[in-house]
């Protein structure tokens, strides 16, 4: 009998992720597992013969499709968030990282980020303040605290706490040769 993975069974939709990795590449998976969830993979992943192969495609279709997503995701791609993402995101006891990454970027993007934080807006003040610090920067130290916030952005993502936009269509996938004649 061959079976649907229900969209919300995540123990099943690992065990489908874990059997598509090279055996090497699963010690240290396992190794960072407590006990519990060890049995709990062991068992779905012995059932794995009962699963429909066109839903086993679609799980690490699905997965595929979101650590694309997670590697093509910038700073510039926060402009994008929605409102309720960015106030999750950019929390008031941040505001000296949130204006050293800000000094390097658009200024679109600063205006962005203060616009969702006017409500309430004593929200948004120390993040003004910030800025009126941080005017200046070493672009390494921008470049840091920009990498810092996406990662956090991410955190958030896989928390379910706030949903990363797709990329841009006409931005290219991240394995993509950047420039160059071909030969």
């Amino acid at each position: 009998m061959v079976t649907d993975v229900p969209a919300s069974n995540p123990t099943r939709q690992a065990a489908i992720l874990l059997a598509s990795l090279e055996p090497e590449s699963l010690g240290p998976v396992w190794d960072r597992l407590d006990a519990a969830s060890v049995d709990a993979l062991t068992q779905a992943m012995s059932e794995l013969d009962q699963i429909d192969p066109d839903e086993r495609e679609r799980v690490r279709d699905q997965f595929l499709a979101e650590a694309e997503r997670r590697l093509r995701f910038g700073f510039e791609d926060l402009a994008r968030l929605d409102t309720d993402a960015l106030r999750d995101l950019a929390r008031p006891e941040e505001a000296d990282l949130w204006a050293v990454a800000l000094a390097a970027a658009p200024r679109a993007l600063t205006r962005r980020v203060l616009e969702a934080l006017e409500r309430p807006p004593s929200r948004s003040e120390p993040l003004r303040r910030a800025l009126a610090r941080f005017r200046r920067v070493r672009i390494d130290q921008a470049i840091d605290a920009q990498r810092e916030i996406v990662r956090r952005a991410g955190r958030l993502h896989d928390l379910g706490r706030i949903t990363l936009p797709p990329p841009p269509p006409n931005r290219p996938p991240f394995n993509a040769p950047s420039g160059g004649s071909s030969p």
